[in-house]
């Protein structure tokens, strides 16, 4: 799934203490469904490299959301 910015805009992730900017017309890349568990994307994030930050489990539906980020 890809998000569009209708307009120039500034988004801020407080969890990361950055801002990101987009311009009209520019498009994000939010989503990839995969099976894993938990671990599994923990073992995953820091192979390529990355520190997860935060995980959003569903408590209904088995899906996560999770935050990574490169140390």
């Amino acid at each position: 799934m890809h998000l569009l910015a209708r307009k120039k805009q500034r988004v801020f992730i407080s969890c990361l203490e950055t801002a990101f900017d987009f311009e009209a017309g520019e498009t994000i890349w939010t989503e990839s469904s995969h099976k894993f568990t938990e671990t599994e994307l923990e073992r995953f994030a820091h192979a390529g490299g990355f520190q997860p930050i935060k995980s959003w489990v569903d408590s209904y539906w088995p899906f996560a959301e999770v935050l990574w980020r490169v140390p």
